[in-house]
């Protein structure tokens, strides 16, 4: 019960970092989605049913600062979410950062293209729709880059700390 209580607590705090000081920082760097890489790792190192607690946490509260429909960020984090488990389950049989920096890669281009893709719609519904301005394709750029070279120095960082970023086919065992 306290470790469900914890990590609400620490996905909120998250997305309050997110939203309060990291949209804020200039340049490049305020295309960070530090959500999508926190919610890898935990994937990655921990189970689908934390990271499910996470991304519903956090959706949640993206949802409540954001202009989009209610529902939408939370739907493209879970849709997001279970694509990545898909692929780490399905074809990652290692833990390298090849494999995390290819997820991430996949994770950020999934989530933005739901986004898109269901504002898109909702507004073509409403009767409202324009085309994509130029700006789009390049902040869409300017995030994937920025994701992974986050995700690269917090997977690296991780690596060092914890040694949990082992290949699974590798063993040092003797042969005989």
């Amino acid at each position: 019960m306290y470790r469900k209580i914890l990590n609400i607590l620490l996905a909120i705090g998250l997305v309050i970092f997110q939203l309060g000081f990291i949209s804020g920082l200039p340049g490049y760097l305020d295309s960070l989605n530090l959500v999508i890489i926190v919610l890898l790792f935990i994937l990655v190192l921990g189970d689908l049913k934390t990271a499910l607690i996470w991304s519903l946490v956090a959706g949640l509260f993206i949802d409540l600062f954001s202009f989009t429909l209610f529902g939408l960020t939370l739907l493209s984090l879970n849709i997001t979410l279970f694509i990545s488990y898909f692929l780490l389950v399905g074809f990652f049989t290692d833990r390298s950062l090849y494999s995390f920096l290819t997820l991430t890669f996949v994770a950020t281009f999934s989530y933005e293209f739901i986004l898109t893709l269901f504002n898109f719609m909702i507004k073509l519904f409403a009767g409202t729709s324009g085309p994509v301005d130029s700006g789009y394709y390049s902040s869409f750029i300017q995030e994937l880059f920025i994701n992974l070279i986050a995700a690269a120095a917090l997977f690296q960082i991780v690596n060092y700390i914890s040694h949990k970023f082992k290949p699974v086919f590798l063993n040092k065992e003797k042969r005989i």
